[in-house]
């Protein structure tokens, strides 16, 4: 398993709301959506550096 960081995250109240209607895990669904974002930010540089890079935040690890 990848190492964790604990941080606090403040979001409008309403976008919390409708992320507990989606999932019970809200630390999973964000992390993932951190990790979606990483990773097209990463694919844009268009070397191959960064792509190994992605697929290394995708499996969990640090880069």
């Amino acid at each position: 398993m990848a190492d964790t960081t604990r941080i606090t995250v403040t979001l409008p109240t309403e976008q919390v709301a409708e992320l507990k209607k989606l999932t019970d895990n809200v630390s999973g669904y964000v992390a993932e959506a951190v990790a979606r974002r990483l990773r097209h930010h990463l694919l844009g540089g268009g070397s191959a550096e960064p792509q190994g890079r992605a697929r290394s935040l995708q499996h969990g690890g640090v880069g």
